[in-house]
């Protein structure tokens, strides 16, 4: 009987000691395994790093370039505040054209006798409109080759 559980308790050695082989065979799997994982994280974090640097470099830039674009809108405005007065002059010379012409053509249609104050209007009108054209042609840099 000895023997026997002497032979039972060797048996049972060597079925824990298989098992324990198969058991340590598993966890040096697994420490391969967390060894890669570990490899492919510190990766991962290098990266992140470096993701993290670019983006604080791009956030730069889209700050400088936000400035950037804030001054442009300021100075489209003033542009668009200078064309407005531009137009409003332009429109306003345009209708004092308009009205020289149109007293002109009254004039021309009118009898030939004309008052030495029609004249004087007229001379005066005229003169404004040759200062006009002379004074917009410096301004827009076209030559005008007008006497006065």
């Amino acid at each position: 009987m000895i023997v026997d559980l002497a032979q039972m308790t060797s048996d049972g050695f060597v079925r824990i000691d298989a098992r324990f082989d198969k058991l340590e065979a598993r966890v040096d799997r697994l420490e391969t395994k967390m060894d890669a994982m570990e490899f492919r994280l510190s990766n991962i974090e290098a990266q992140l790093r470096s993701h993290t640097l670019q983006i604080a470099e791009l956030r730069q830039i889209v700050d400088r370039l936000s400035g950037d674009v804030d001054r442009l809108i300021v100075n489209v405005g003033r542009l668009n505040q200078d064309v407005d007065k531009l137009i409003n002059s332009h429109t306003a010379y345009t209708n004092d054209i308009k009205d020289i012409l149109d007293r002109l053509v009254a004039l021309e249609e009118r009898e030939p006798a004309i008052t030495k104050a029609e004249i004087r209007d007229l001379q005066n009108s005229l003169h404004t409109v040759v200062c006009w054209a002379l004074e917009a042609a410096k301004i827009i840099k076209v030559p005008l080759h007008i006497r006065q």
